[in-house]
């Protein structure tokens, strides 16, 4: 494993945020209209033992310019990390550090490659900075905890004391999950910081008998060198009110907002999964109470092909007059493939003196083809108001880097430019299932694959890339 050099002078982004947020108004969707503007390629994923693969969670930056990442595959873990799997590696943490002259190449190094069971195996989400330069994230699977040995991990990852050292990884938790546990298992997306320090994230199942998620707190010691102490602050109990949380939390004056991938209203008519919601969790007024959860929107309000989109799994972002934005993944009452619903970008609006329900707008639904379709990940908002995001699917086939740019004046329709279309070029990425990361006007993310073809990625490896607006 390569070993990255540190300097003791970089300074780290605790919170990495999106873009500054401005009001927005409400309209209509319609169809798309096209733009032209491409990005580039700045690292292509080689897999095997010496480089990750698969890069499934977003970026993070510090200071200097620096990306932070995970790749849920490849890494020195010396050997395959599943029995009778082709699966080559558990995972690895990487940094990329822009080029020294222009024009020139990023390079890249692991920080740390995940050994599988013990120490984790699988990072997912984005990771997070502390003010000391800590990097923070989670681990699908491993952690060997007796209860779960494969429920995964929170983990912290330290940089070097001196001059060429070696990053250290440290699990804070292992979740214990299963029917019986209260605690959780696979936490597949993102932490949060709260201004004390405490970590606070969602596993997708565990949490009882439900098994359908946990929404925890994870409190740092407070004498050096004792345990992390983990409190499990919501179990989705009851499916009308949330289950299975896909999408990271954000805070907002110590309340945290996310969503669940399913529960809510049975817009399918099976009888059990639900199309997903948007929850707020309040902390309670004196220590040791419980929190308290509110239902803010149940998506399917419209039965079988509900028009207001289903099953969201990226990240909220708010605006600076408190309205809610968010993508999800299928619905939208658009037929797109195959008879499928391709999913929307939709707006939520507090109500007015606080009181009554929130009101869900629909900006934009994705109709497949050169349009996107299916969106996994989150967005971001740049000072005009305009919403940035990607969809795995749709363009050539391979998915899309897309721009709303929000109405003029009340009453016209949101309007779509497409940025990127992934899979045209040769080595181009393919498949970006995470938010895009702003800097300095220039948004990186992430692709599942594309790039570099190898047989330890089941194919292409994933890439880094940048988009110019």
């Amino acid at each position: 494993m390569r070993v990255k050099k540190v300097s003791q002078s970089r300074k780290f982004l605790w919170f990495i945020l999106p873009i500054s947020l401005v009001v927005l108004g409400a309209a209509a969707a319609i169809t798309p209209a096209a733009a032209g503007q491409t990005g580039s390629v700045i690292y292509k994923f080689r897999g095997g033992l010496d480089d990750g693969s698969r890069p499934y969670g977003g970026l993070v930056a510090d200071q200097a310019g620096n990306l932070y990442g995970a790749t849920g595959i490849g890494g020195d873990s010396g050997h395959d990390c599943y029995l009778g799997a082709a699966k080559k590696g558990c995972g690895a943490i990487f940094e990329l550090t822009p080029p020294s002259v222009p024009h020139g190449s990023w390079s890249e190094v692991l920080l740390y490659s995940f050994q599988g069971i013990t120490d984790g195996d699988g990072p997912g989400g984005p990771l997070v900075f502390d003010q000391a330069g800590n990097l923070f994230g989670t681990t699908g699977g491993g952690g060997s905890n007796p209860g779960c040995p494969n429920c995964g991990t929170v983990f912290e990852l330290s940089p070097p004391t001196s001059e060429g050292g070696v990053w250290k990884e440290t699990i804070i938790h292992r979740f214990a999950g299963g029917l019986l546990k209260p605690d959780g298992a696979g936490p597949n997306r993102g932490l949060v910081f709260d201004k004390n320090g405490n970590l606070y994230g969602t596993t997708f199942s565990g949490g009882g008998p439900q098994d359908i998620g946990i929404v925890f707190e994870l409190s740092p010691p407070t004498v050096s060198g004792s345990a992390w102490k983990e409190t499990v602050i919501h179990r989705f109990t009851n499916f009308q009110n949330g289950a299975n949380p896909l999408s990271g939390l954000i805070i907002d004056h110590g309340a945290l907002y996310g969503m669940t991938n399913s529960g809510g209203l049975d817009c399918y008519h099976n009888g059990y999964s639900g199309c997903g919601i948007v929850y707020k969790l309040t902390p309670p007024a004196t220590a040791g109470d419980p929190w308290s959860e509110e239902v803010l929107y149940r998506f399917g309000q419209f039965g079988l092909h509900p028009d207001d989109g289903t099953n969201p799994e990226g990240a909220l972002i708010f605006d600076a007059l408190g309205n809610l934005y968010g993508t999800t993944n299928s619905g939208g009452g658009t037929q797109c493939v195959s008879y499928a619903q391709c999913g929307t970008v939709f707006q939520l609006s507090p109500p007015i003196g606080g009181v009554g329900p929130w009101t869900e707008t629909t900006l934009w639904k994705f109709a497949g083809g050169s349009d996107g379709s299916f969106p996994q990940a989150g967005l971001v908002m740049d000072s005009q108001g305009a919403l940035y995001g990607t969809t795995p699917n749709g363009g050539s086939g391979w998915g899309i880097v897309f721009k709303l740019v929000p109405p003029a004046m009340p009453g016209v329709s949101w309007r779509e430019q497409v940025l990127h279309v992934f899979g045209v070029q040769r080595g181009d990425g393919k498949a970006p299932v995470t938010a895009l990361l702003p800097v300095d006007g220039i948004f990186y993310g992430t692709t599942e694959q594309g790039g570099a073809i190898s047989p330890t990625c089941y194919g292409t490896c994933g890439t880094v890339f940048t988009v110019a607006p």
